[in-house]
């Protein structure tokens, strides 16, 4: 488990751990650097993804990019940036029980390896070029969208 938290906070994650008798199967490292964090990643056979809120989740892409298959909420953000890739499993927002058994199958099957190499050829089109390219096109249609809009408007006067 990775991530940033208050001592306070890391503590009662370990202790809730703990109570559900799970707390000897998980690697706590909270408050990692960056570095360590994304060699974690990649030395992970699977990435759990419990985030009920999000634009785009820039972690689940790292996680593809280190070959890390990623099991998340089937939330807008997810379902609309992840739908061309099988590594992202998705499941019903909130039910943490197919969060948990959909993450068990995916270590008992031994696809990870598979969905993993899928998750590095998904997210090499992910670069920087094709960002600004996207951007720009997306900017061009709204100028040029708008512009109709506008003069189409003049007439009607």
């Amino acid at each position: 488990m990775v991530g940033s938290a208050s001592e306070s906070m890391a503590k009662e994650v370990m202790r809730y751990a703990a109570d559900l008798g799970v707390a000897e199967n998980i690697e706590f490292r909270f408050n990692a650097s960056r570095n360590k964090a994304l060699r974690l990643l990649a030395s992970s056979k699977t990435f759990v993804y419990p985030s009920r809120a999000d634009s785009f989740g820039l972690v689940v892409l790292e996680s593809l990019s280190c070959g890390t298959p990623v099991v998340a909420y089937d939330i807008p953000a997810i379902r609309f940036n992840y739908a061309g890739t099988r590594a992202v499993i998705r499941v019903r927002p909130l039910d943490v029980k197919s969060l948990v058994n959909e993450t068990y199958e995916l270590l008992r099957s031994g696809d990870w390896d598979r969905l993993g190499r899928e998750g590095i050829e998904f997210s090499k089109g992910f670069t920087w070029d094709n960002v600004a390219r996207a951007e720009w096109s997306a900017l061009e249609r709204i100028a040029n969208e708008g512009g109709r809009g506008l003069r189409r408007k003049a007439c009607n006067f």
